[in-house]
């Protein structure tokens, strides 16, 4: 494979990651608040939501700028701070 070739190809497994995560917590979230966020906190509920969380905030911050074109970011990043009063 091509340096090009390699490049698509592993942006590609990030983005299909971060989608897949995503996914997966969106459709979860209600059976997450259900038996994790409405308990006692305990070892294993940090567990979990540290697992959990780590992992889509990681993939969000690292792994999807990556990814995206730099203008696309620019752009996200421009009309938050707008829309923000800044």
């Amino acid at each position: 494979m091509s340096g090009n070739e390699t490049y698509f190809f592993s942006n590609s497994c990030l983005l299909v990651a971060a989608v897949l995560i995503t996914y997966d917590t969106l459709l979860t979230f209600s059976r997450e608040v259900q038996c994790i966020w409405t308990k006692k906190p305990n070892l294993v509920t940090v567990l979990f939501i540290l697992q959990r969380y780590c992992t889509l905030i990681e993939l969000v911050v690292l792994g999807l700028p990556a990814v995206m074109p730099i203008n696309l970011l620019g752009y996200i990043l421009f009309s938050f701070l707008r829309r923000s009063g800044y």
